[in-house]
């Protein structure tokens, strides 16, 4: 199975040439023991969660400190960290078993949990915000995806998005999880078509279907996360099979994010000041990164050992207050590398 955690790496993903931050630092990092590795979300402080995957397709989690050292998580999954180094992930039982929920500090300590009724697949932890409450994901005996929140104490509370699939590959799944409670993210329908949703902390779930989004199988919109000032990140499926991004303000203004001669341009993630990065794919299908102002202007970037080969190329995972992205790459031989860019 491939980890939520691979899958929302795959998600902050996208060369074309155009207009470029002026002479930035790479730095380039590998985990111990991987082929390949994947970088993830980043607390303030520096501390930067990662998973490897080795040359017989063995996961390993681990966290960088700012220092450049490793701490290693075995086979837990660490997918989320808040500004106080609280951590959520997912661990597998041996031998294939279900995932259950972690909590887990910078030293690589966790204890799991699951959510009551959790079968199939199990339980996933995905975001933690800054009052150490989880959104995370659990499955039925049909695999079938619903969403839960957990408190610090531990209380769970389950919801399903209404219209959410009750199939294995559909139900509701996380995007983000605001430091006041707010849960966005998207579902998937009996007939396989993505719709956002919202939910407020009273419970109330909004759906978000963004106008030009197909109703096919595929197709639709998916809500990603929430920048501080409450603008949702996200992108949308046309009935082409063009994918679109867009912010949504909390008015419930929307603006359509496409990278200037792109094939297809995804989402991205905000720091404080309002600046976005994300990614778009070309015509040749290599992914790039960009970067988005609060005004709108756009600039592209490349990790410069990235390959421009069909399917690989720079894939960013965040932007700091500082202006510093984060992310991973595919080289030549399309084994996957940590970095880490500095304005």
């Amino acid at each position: 199975m491939k980890p939520y955690f691979l899958l929302f790496s795959a998600v902050f993903a996208a060369g074309f040439s155009g207009a470029a931050l002026a002479n930035p630092t790479y730095t380039e990092f590998d985990a111990p023991g991987g082929q390949s590795t994947y970088a993830g979300a980043k607390s303030p402080d520096g501390n930067m969660l990662c998973f490897t995957v080795d040359q017989n397709g063995v996961f390993a989690g681990w966290l960088r400190t700012p220092m450049g050292n490793f701490v290693n998580f075995g086979a837990a999954q660490p997918t989320d960290i808040n500004s106080s180094d609280a951590i959520t992930g997912y661990v597998q039982d041996p031998n294939n078993g279900p995932l259950h929920g972690i909590l887990a500090d910078v030293t690589g300590s966790y204890t799991t949990f699951d959510v009551p009724g959790a079968a199939g697949l199990g339980t996933e932890g995905v975001y933690i915000n800054d009052r150490g409450e989880v959104a995370g994901i659990y499955f039925d005996a049909a695999n079938a995806a619903h969403m839960f929140l957990r408190t610090q104490h531990g209380k769970i509370t389950k919801f399903d998005a209404p219209g959410a699939g009750t199939t294995g590959g559909t139900g509701t799944f996380p995007g983000g999880l605001t430091k006041d409670g707010i849960a966005s993210g998207y579902f998937v329908d009996a007939h396989n078509v993505y719709h956002g949703y919202i939910r407020a902390q009273d419970g109330t779930i909004t759906t978000l279907d963004i106008q030009g989004a197909g109703t096919g199988a595929l197709q639709g919109t998916r809500a990603y996360g929430f920048s501080s000032k409450g603008i949702l990140s996200g992108d949308f499926v046309d009935q082409t099979g063009v994918r679109h991004g867009f912010t949504r303000t909390p008015d419930g203004q929307i603006t359509v994010i496409d990278y200037p001669g792109a094939l297809g341009t995804y989402g991205g993630s905000f720091n404080s000041w309002g600046k976005m990065v994300g990614r778009y794919v070309d015509w040749s299908y290599v992914s790039h990164g960009y970067i988005r102002s609060k005004s709108g202007t756009m600039s592209t970037f490349n990790e410069p050992h990235a390959s421009p080969i069909n399917h690989r190329g720079t894939f960013p995972a965040g932007i700091d207050d500082d202006g510093v992205i984060w992310g991973d790459y595919s080289d030549s031989k399309g084994i996957e590398h940590g970095f880490i860019r500095t304005p």
